[in-house]
């Protein structure tokens, strides 16, 4: 059975909403963010997002990046216009399973 998992997430990396799907977030670095399943996914996930709540600039032309996507865990980065690592609220949405 598939597993459904989303969440937002504030600028310091606090859970703002999530799905059944129990995670964790941890901001590692500027813009950095570690999200932890728990327990671990069936399969690797299929994960996309976009940035939300854009701090001072609302005409933030930035994006974000998922590296490191394991059944565990993926890595985050949130970036800003320039292509510089940016501390910004995020939300995703991911499946896994068969």
């Amino acid at each position: 059975m598939p597993t459904d998992l989303w969440g937002t997430l504030d600028s310091d990396g606090n859970v703002l909403a999530a799905g059944s799907t129990k995670f964790t977030s941890v901001k590692q670095s500027s813009g950095t963010y570690l999200l932890t399943f728990s327990p671990p996914l069936t399969t690797i996930p299929a994960l996309t997002g976009s940035l939300c709540g854009v701090n001072a600039n609302p005409a933030n032309q930035g994006g974000l990046v998922f590296s490191q996507v394991s059944k565990d865990s993926a890595t985050v980065i949130t970036l800003d216009d320039e292509g510089e690592n940016s501390d910004t609220g995020f939300a995703f949405i991911g499946m896994s399973g068969t």
